[in-house]
């Protein structure tokens, strides 16, 4: 009988366990997806400096998203550019510390962006480019 209420409990107990680790990733999940863009900040009121080919990479892209013509761009092939833009920053560079820290703020929501626009459909894909372009032109704002 005592084994019974072991195993029992023991069945109750992981279940629990599941089930609230599952909803802390939710949580964190969450929690993350929100930090990106409300942990970027300036350099005490300067911009930070940035790598040339993170900022030219930058610039590609703004040049991609200023030649959109809504309902005629091809969204899928304008998202490709662009990722193949984002890979080329990423692949090249160079910063370190703080600096690095609020690229990567400030980046990830446009790869998230990105990766949305390449799966949107037609109703969405106005909307998502000037999304997109938003947060392309935001880069300015932020880094040098």
């Amino acid at each position: 009988m005592k084994r019974k209420i072991n195993i029992v409990f023991s069945f109750f107990l992981l279940s629990f366990l599941i089930s609230s680790c599952d909803k802390k990733e939710k949580d964190k999940t969450t929690t993350d997806e929100v930090s990106y863009e409300n942990s970027l900040t300036l350099n005490n009121g300067e911009k930070w400096l940035a790598n040339k080919e993170t900022t030219v990479g930058m610039e590609n892209m703004a040049k991609l998203v200023a030649g959109v013509i809504p309902g005629e761009t091809d969204a899928k092939a304008l998202a490709e550019s662009l990722e193949m833009e984002f890979k080329l920053i990423v692949s090249k560079c160079t910063m370190t510390g703080e600096p690095h820290d609020q690229l990567h703020y400030y980046i990830l929501p446009l790869k998230d962006k990105i990766d949305a626009l390449k799966s949107s459909d037609e109703s969405e894909k106005k909307a998502m480019l000037e999304d997109i372009t938003s947060h392309i032109k935001m880069y300015k704002t932020y880094f040098k």
